[in-house]
């Protein structure tokens, strides 16, 4: 509070974190604005298309990805009960979670699932750091992505994901639909039954996401780092010029 109480200007990554912090502190006579992060290029395919799920098997599967932190919040520890489920009812699906231990209760429940649901490590992977200068090669060697946790700021992680060119199953927590809009399809993040719903539904319709690519692919033209550092800059000179001015 002291932060935003002291700030001649303040900038929002989303306009879910503006109005709720909007609602929750007394910012009206402060200066504000809306300025997204980019994405770099490296994160957008030129290959829109998607595969049928007839031309997966248990020898080539379908490989779902997952990247974020493990905390409270991220629920890998649901989504790896989701494709265990998925694998019982026969669909060919794998999973790779990507991403450091942040809280080690949360690290210590998704160590315990995929022991219980995987304990031969046959389909479930998880990564514990990748260099994010490699991250895109994971989103181009997979078929799926899903992203499932029920708090985020800005979700950088689904920008990318949406230059991937691959469906995407995500939480419907705010502010992911701020971003991701009707780029794919959402999910429940705290519940497990939601979660395994959402992907069968995915895995039966892979080819409408293609249409849907191509929207992610026209609405990611909105975040770039030039057009960051431009509105930041601005942003930054017009408070000083305002301040300068009482």
């Amino acid at each position: 509070q002291k932060c935003f109480k002291n700030a001649e200007g303040i900038i929002f990554l989303s306009n879910y974190a503006k109005n709720y912090i909007s609602n929750v502190l007394n910012i009206k006579n402060k200066t504000t604005t809306v300025i997204h992060h980019g994405i770099s290029n490296k994160f957008i395919s030129e290959k829109l298309e998607i595969e049928t799920l007839e031309n997966y098997s248990k020898k080539t599967p379908f490989r779902f990805l997952y990247i974020s932190t493990v905390h409270v919040y991220k629920n890998q520890w649901h989504v790896v009960e989701a494709i265990s489920k998925l694998r019982e009812k026969g669909y060919p699906v794998e999973l790779t979670l990507i991403g450091d231990i942040i809280y080690k209760p949360s690290g210590d429940l998704l160590k315990k699932t995929i022991q219980n649901v995987d304990p031969k490590q046959e389909f479930i992977e998880h990564i514990l750091n990748v260099p994010h200068e490699e991250i895109f090669n994971y989103y181009r060697n997979h078929d799926g992505i899903i992203f499932a946790s029920s708090c985020e700021n800005m979700p950088n992680i689904l920008l990318e994901s949406m230059g991937a060119g691959k469906p995407i199953a995500c939480s419907n927590k705010s502010p992911m639909d701020e971003f991701l809009k009707d780029g794919g399809i959402y999910f429940n993040a705290r519940s497990v039954n939601s979660i395994f719903i959402t992907l069968e539904k995915t895995l039966k319709s892979l080819k409408s996401f293609e249409a849907l690519n191509h929207k992610n692919k026209e609405e990611l033209k909105k975040y770039t780092w030039n057009k960051t550092s431009e509105e930041t800059i601005d942003f930054i000179m017009d408070t000083l010029k305002r301040y300068n001015d009482i």
